[in-house]
């Protein structure tokens, strides 16, 4: 079991849980290179707040 020293246990708890949430209640943001909206993700878990682009190509294309 966790302890409640455990870091990954006190991060676990923070995220906020999207577990079992519908594609359509994810929150979404615009991605500057194409356009587009894109939806959250798992991988983007922890870094929300900084992701910018909807993928690899758009990153790579956007910079000058």
């Amino acid at each position: 079991m966790s302890e409640p020293g455990n870091p990954k246990a006190q991060m676990h708890r923070l995220l906020p849980a999207m577990h079992g949430v519908k594609k359509q209640h994810l929150p979404t943001k615009i991605c500057p290179a194409c356009q587009r909206p894109f939806a959250w993700r798992k991988k983007w878990e922890r870094d929300w707040e900084n992701v910018k682009f909807c993928s690899e190509r758009c990153k790579r294309s956007a910079k000058p």
